[in-house]
Order: C-alpha cells, then sequence, then structure tokens
C-alpha cells in the first residue's frame, strides 16, 4: 500500500471515529439510546479499520522486506 494511499484511509477512519463520537454525545443530549447505539457502531468500525489498515501495511512491509532479503541470498557470495 503505498503512503498516501495508506494516509488517506487512516485519516477518513479517524474521521469516522470523531463522527461516531459525536453522534454518541448528541444521542446522550437529545436522550435518544438508538443514537447512542448508532454512535458506537461506527467509532467500533473506525477502529477496526484503522487496525487492519495498519496490519494490511505491515503485512505488506514484511513481504517486501523477504522478497529483498531472498534476492540479495540467490546472487551468492560477494567476492572483493
Amino acid at each position: 500500500m503505498s503512503k498516501t494511499k495508506y494516509l488517506i484511509r487512516t485519516v477518513g477512519f479517524i474521521i469516522v471515529i470523531l463522527s461516531g463520537i459525536f453522534m454518541f454525545i448528541f444521542g446522550e443530549y437529545d436522550d435518544s439510546p438508538g443514537g447512542q447505539l448508532i454512535g458506537v457502531i461506527v467509532g467500533i468500525i473506525g477502529i477496526i479499520g484503522i487496525v487492519e489498515t495498519r496490519r494490511k501495511n505491515i503485512w505488506n512491509n514484511y513481504i517486501l522486506f523477504r522478497k529483498i532479503i531472498s534476492k540479495s541470498r540467490d546472487q551468492g557470495p560477494v567476492y572483493r
């Protein structure tokens, strides 16, 4: 995943979490348990999205690192 795509996804999920917090607080102010529940669900979805994005980014970096290491091993010894 490219850096810009990772950054855009992370900022997007942070906005989702903030909107969930706002919905939860507004649901409390409006005395609406349904609004609070929707706010909690939206916040949880945002947190899961950030975790999955981070996990995918770490896994892709690991695979890239393994490819680089295997290429350097295939070249054989370096004589100087």
